[in-house]
Parts: structure tokens; C-alpha cells; sequence
């Protein structure tokens, strides 16, 4: 399913990525994923970046800043500074 969302971004099928991204987040943190439920989360903040549409940049940057708590709590400190380091390029990038 990550396969089809990522195909899905790629191919500019927004609809049909966003219903898979929210389906696998969803099932990821069903089955007590937490990490792998915010990494779809990421994903669909990057693929947010991509469209552009209105309301797009400012609900991936929402994702960005919510994430780094998460990995803190899941004992994954690792993940903070690459999630840091997305926020600041897109930030960089529309200021």
C-alpha cells in the first residue's frame, strides 16, 4: 500500500495518495505502529509540498512541527533533526 501511495504522488493522483496515506497512518497506529504511522504522515506532508495547492504548505508544515514530540516520546531522537531539517527548507522556501 505505501508502494501504490508513493506511486500515487508521483503520478500526481492526489486523491487516490491521500486516501492511502491517512488508510495506512490509520492502520499503522492501529496496530500500535507509532513511528511507522507518522512516517506516512511525513510522507504525505512531502507529497503536500509537491501539489502546492492552497492550504497545502501550511498543512505540511503543521505535520513537520508535530512530528518531532512524537519520535521524542517513541524513544526515536534520531528522526528530530531530519524532520527539523524538512521544516527549515520548507521554510527557507517560502519566506
Amino acid at each position: 500500500m505505501a508502494a501504490q501511495a508513493d506511486l500515487s504522488v508521483e503520478t500526481t493522483q492526489w486523491d487516490i495518495a491521500k486516501n492511502l496515506y491517512g488508510k495506512l497512518s490509520n492502520m499503522t497506529r492501529g496496530i500500535n505502529f507509532r513511528c511507522l504511522s507518522r512516517w506516512c504522515q511525513l510522507d504525505w506532508a512531502d507529497a503536500l509540498i509537491n501539489r502546492d495547492e492552497p492550504g497545502d504548505l501550511q498543512r505540511a508544515r503543521q505535520i513537520f512541527q508535530e512530528s518531532p514530540e512524537d519520535y521524542i516520546d517513541m524513544g526515536a531522537p534520531g528522526f528530530v533533526n531530519r524532520i527539523e531539517s524538512r521544516l527549515e527548507k520548507l521554510e527557507g522556501g517560502n519566506s
